[in-house]
């Protein structure tokens, strides 16, 4: 959410965490971590976001950033305001990604 709103109210390239991974390693990454969406199991998250190891560094960044690029493109929602008001739960059940 925070680097969609970045690009659309300010200048500059799109930050490096978000295309850490292809299109199809999005793909690819997402099905092997579906199931576990609502782990609170630390381990998992830190090997998703940061380890570099089973999945590449800022895979769950990349994830995340399409998830709500899917959510914008399906809704057509941009207005700010309403969208930080929404949950997670809302946003991911109005992407591409559910």
């Amino acid at each position: 959410l925070a680097e969609h709103f970045r690009q659309q109210t300010a200048e500059g390239k799109q930050a490096n965490w978000t295309k850490a991974i292809s299109a199809k390693q999005v793909k690819k990454f997402w099905r092997q971590i579906k199931p576990s969406i609502y782990s609170e199991d630390y381990k998992l998250y830190h090997e998703v976001f940061f380890e570099g190891k089973k999945y590449p560094k800022w895979t769950g960044y990349t994830i995340g950033y399409e998830i709500f690029k899917s959510f914008l493109n399906n809704t057509k929602q941009h207005d700010w305001t309403a969208i930080v008001k929404l949950n997670s739960s809302e946003i991911f059940q109005n992407s591409s990604f559910k």
